[in-house]
């Protein structure tokens, strides 16, 4: 993984503490090489360990009056909250029907996921290499023709699918798989 890469530490099986204490463990590898740590769906966590950043699933954001984990924040507090404290603000957007929220939230990232087939979400669809084209196009007309360096693919990226990503000018991506089979 390149220096300076933004590694979204998620771990949501785990408890709480548990998750607490990962991130902690991770810390010290993800400062050496330059990483920058966004924590999934956890200000607490994130605020603990001194994160840059947190990341969210388009789900979350129907959830205006839910609390997240463990704080009495709601998202869009939070997303004023990383606004304040110059912190990263991602979200993974599997569906356009949360387009809306998106254009409202201005997240820092949009994930647009899945690309491609997954190993990590096997039983779940995917969109595709041209339909992620079109959903770009579509977000770019809702937000700005700037905003195109913060929509990145996600799911199932592998070497093949890179080099088509690449072909179409797309050179940041998220992984999970990739990085575990290299």
């Amino acid at each position: 993984m390149p220096r300076g890469s933004n590694i979204i530490f998620r771990e949501y099986n785990l408890e709480p503490q548990d998750r607490l204490c990962l991130a902690q463990k991770l810390l010290p590898v993800i400062k050496y090489f330059n990483h920058k740590i966004l924590v999934g769906k956890d200000f607490e966590i994130a605020r603990k360990i001194k994160a840059q950043g947190l990341h969210f699933a388009d789900k979350d954001l129907i959830k205006k009056h839910d609390k997240i984990f463990s704080t009495n924040y709601n998202l869009w507090q939070i997303r004023s909250i990383c606004r304040r404290k110059n912190m990263i603000f991602s979200i993974a957007l599997h569906n356009l029907k949360y387009l809306n929220h998106i254009k409202k939230l201005q997240p820092d990232i949009i994930f647009l996921s899945p690309v491609f087939a997954s190993s990590s979400h096997k039983n779940q669809g995917f969109i595709g290499l041209f339909q992620f084209i079109k959903m770009v196009k579509i977000i770019l007309r809702k937000t700005s023709p700037n905003y195109l360096n913060n929509i990145i693919p996600l799911g199932g990226i592998n070497l093949h699918n890179l080099r088509r990503l690449n072909n179409f000018g797309i050179a940041k991506f998220g992984a999970i798989d990739f990085f575990n089979k290299s």
